[in-house]
């Protein structure tokens, strides 16, 4: 599906999607509504974007998709992703609607509902936290780390190059822009409901930079703990080095790596 630009005013622009909601019937337009699943319980802030906003295939630029905003924070849980072709940001309003467009990319569906593994051990060095697989031990845990650091001593990395490629096994998060400070690594099917304690380290409203390993589907950042809210889903192989730009900046509190 081709994006179509919006000429219409703002009103007018809200007044269609909810009267697209009506006409598919109240029973679906409850599930609709619900999006992702957790509009309820933690109150809920949409930080504005800075950069044009493709919403369920019509454009908005950034000033008429942060109005829009304002009427549906709260009351509808948003899928944000980065269109990898072209760099379009995208949001939907439910997951049916992201699966289509992800089909017609060659990407991954999403699935709120596969909670995969949980966390395995948790190393920590130098502030950075290094969440493990379920199945790994500490060992094994700590020989991929080894692994990791002596590929990356091995990489060619620009002398302008703000961030490190990525690894095949570690999605990272790092708690300033451009991949500086501390970083939060974490192996494939690995969920962190809570980012308020991982290994005795705050990691809520922390993440500022965001890189998905290239062994994985993706990794997706939950506005919520326990996987609820709005979430911005980072592809496989691809680094946003700053998140402000699409309202995620400082804004996770769970996340979860699906597949790999």
């Amino acid at each position: 599906m081709r994006w179509v630009r919006r000429t219409s005013t703002l009103p007018v622009a809200i007044a269609g999607t909810f009267r697209w909601w009506m006409w598919l019937g109240v029973g679906t337009s409850l599930i609709m509504l619900a999006g992702t699943g957790a509009s309820s319980g933690p109150t809920t802030e949409c930080p504005p974007v800075d950069v044009p906003v493709i919403l369920d295939a019509v454009r908005y630029e950034s000033a008429e998709f942060n109005d829009l905003q304002s009427e549906l924070c709260g009351k509808v849980d948003l899928i944000y992703t980065v269109n990898p072709q072209n760099g379009d940001l995208h949001a939907f309003t439910a997951k049916e609607r992201f699966n289509e467009w992800a089909a017609k990319k060659g990407l991954p569906a999403f699935d709120d509902a596969a909670i995969e593994g949980g966390m395995g051990p948790i190393l920590t060095r130098d502030g950075d936290t290094i969440v493990c697989a379920p199945t790994d031990s500490a060992e094994e845990c700590q020989s991929r780390v080894d692994q990791e650091d002596a590929t990356k001593s091995q990489s060619n990395v620009e002398p302008l190059q703000v961030c490190p490629p990525p690894s095949s096994y570690y999605s990272k998060n790092w708690e300033h822009n451009n991949c500086g400070g501390w970083s939060l690594w974490v192996a494939p099917r690995t969920s962190i409901a809570d980012l308020r304690n991982v290994g005795g380290y705050n990691w809520n409203d922390r993440i500022s930079s965001v890189q998905a390993a290239t062994g994985v589907y993706y990794e997706s950042v939950f506005e919520h703990i326990n996987f609820k809210g709005d979430v911005f889903v980072a592809w496989a192989g691809y680094t946003y080095p700053d998140l402000r730009a699409y309202g995620w900046n400082d804004r996770g509190s769970s996340l979860k790596t699906v597949g790999g």
